[in-house]
């Protein structure tokens, strides 16, 4: 049912959000930003997937640092596809969404959002014990003590992210036009559209944020300065701090596209009554956060760690000596018949 471009002149049936899409764009141009969103979920998709199945299968990969680059990528995974292929549904057929729908959304999107932050905080502490307390780290850090900590961040996660969606659930939203000025439900912008005083809402919402990414910050500046201190003081040509700066490095890129896409979900949210920003650029900001990290995460793991990058040579060299051997047998078997 197509919304698009009489949205504001239309009453939705009971129980409806109205999502921000392109319908009011030409058919040529939805289809690119359909394809465009289509191709970098799929690499986005196979990337991470490849990336936790590589990770569970190579033994040397049994570290603690790969079960977290293996929680991220799977962190990255639910977070693509909780808001992705609702975004291209919005695009192609529909941008009407229901009320579960859009607050099963926001328990997902923000699950994402709190998982990443905090899984990138424990990879930050994880890499300053190791560069810093180096005798001491295979005594603190323990495949079980992270898999305890990837459990917590989890079930905290999706604590935190249900609280907002009970918030939101004692509201009622019949006064107002449910038109939401985002291609995916958040929080702040639902919580706008209710009957009801919605200061418990933003109060949390804000307490929310300032956790996930005021912690994110504190720790991530701690932590690789003290690491960067460590290694100038060991000497920055040493093979040690050489290895150490180059994986420290790897996850600080991850951490700055992080918080980039953080920041583009900000900018999204403050340009929501800007009429004259044309439909494709809104539903592009709105995505980044869950397109960016996603989508790098795995490329950046895979060229830069080098455990990783040889895991996946030697398997695709594998791949490429079953499909020669393939080949031949088929070859000899048609010889001989």
């Amino acid at each position: 049912m197509n919304f698009g471009t009489t949205s504001m002149n239309l009453t939705l049936p009971p129980g409806m959000f109205l999502l921000k899409t392109m319908f009011q764009e030409s058919s040529s141009a939805r289809f690119f930003a359909f394809s465009t969103f289509l191709l970098i979920y799929i690499i986005a998709f196979v990337g991470n997937i490849t990336l936790i199945l590589l990770i569970v299968r190579e033994k040397q990969l049994h570290k603690t640092v790969y079960i977290f680059i293996a929680n991220l990528a799977a962190t990255d995974l639910m977070g693509t596809s909780a808001a992705l292929p609702r975004v291209m549904y919005n695009i192609i057929i529909d941008n009407a969404i229901s009320f579960p729908a859009c607050f099963t959304q926001i328990l997902f999107v923000h699950s994402y959002i709190a998982m990443e932050s905090f899984i990138l905080s424990a990879m930050a502490v994880d890499r300053y014990i190791a560069v810093c307390y180096p005798l001491r780290y295979n005594v603190l850090i323990t495949n079980k003590r992270v898999n305890i900590v990837n459990v917590a961040v989890i079930v905290i996660s999706y604590f935190l992210s249900l609280v907002q969606v009970l918030l939101l659930l004692r509201l009622h939203f019949t006064c107002k036009p449910n038109i939401l000025p985002n291609a995916v439900c958040i929080h702040f912008a639902v919580a706008n559209l209710a009957c009801e005083d919605v200061t418990i809402n933003n109060i949390y919402g804000s307490v929310f944020v300032v956790m996930m990414f005021g912690t994110l910050t504190v720790i991530a500046l701690f932590t690789y300065s003290s690491i960067l201190r460590e290694c100038l003081r060991v000497g920055r040509h040493s093979e040690k701090s050489k290895k150490a700066l180059h994986t420290c490095l790897t996850h600080f890129m991850v951490l700055c596209l992080f918080l980039v896409s953080v920041l583009f979900i900000a900018i999204s949210l403050r340009t929501a009554n800007i009429k004259h920003i044309s439909p494709f650029v809104r539903v592009a900001l709105d995505s980044v956060s869950y397109v960016l990290p996603p989508f790098s995460n795995p490329i950046i793991y895979g060229l830069r760690m080098s455990k990783i990058r040889h895991s996946i040579t030697r398997l695709l060299g594998k791949f490429h000596f079953c499909v020669m051997w393939k080949r031949k047998r088929n070859y000899l078997v048609h010889s001989i018949l």
